[in-house]
């Protein structure tokens, strides 16, 4: 790859094409996007280590640091157990906010927003209000 401000200069003072002042295309490309995607530094989501990168939607250092926040997802969004819709939606109408219910359950605030969304049986509804008492 032959990519220098100055060859650009003499490219460009000699009436030469800026391309021919590059091996390729694909050389021309290349400096285009490093010059348009400055490296930037980023902290990791999972690891809090600090990271340098030219992508604007980087989150995470390393495909490790990605797989680990795969895998805590997953375990956030999780299939409900028989009691996780109950749960969710007695501790609601206690008051409880979702972001503590979610933390209670090991689950996203998504996750609860749904299982509230899920009709019980009315024996369910009776229950929580015969506790509520």
């Amino acid at each position: 790859m032959i990519f220098s401000a100055e060859s650009k200069k003499d490219a460009s003072s000699k009436g030469r094409n800026v391309l021919n002042t590059f091996c390729s295309r694909k050389c021309y490309a290349a400096k285009r996007y490093l010059d348009n995607n400055p490296e930037v530094t980023k902290t990791c989501a999972v690891c809090g280590k600090p990271f340098q990168t030219r992508i604007k939607n980087d989150v995470y250092c390393s495909d490790e640091c990605k797989d680990k926040a795969s895998q805590r997802e997953n375990v956030l969004n999780r299939d409900y157990t028989e009691l996780t819709p109950y749960l969710c939606q007695k501790w609601r109408r206690e008051g409880m906010s979702i972001k503590k219910i979610a933390a209670l359950v090991s689950r996203s605030p998504e996750n609860v927003r749904k299982a509230l969304k899920i009709r019980l049986s009315r024996e369910d509804y009776a229950t929580m209000e015969e506790y509520a008492r």
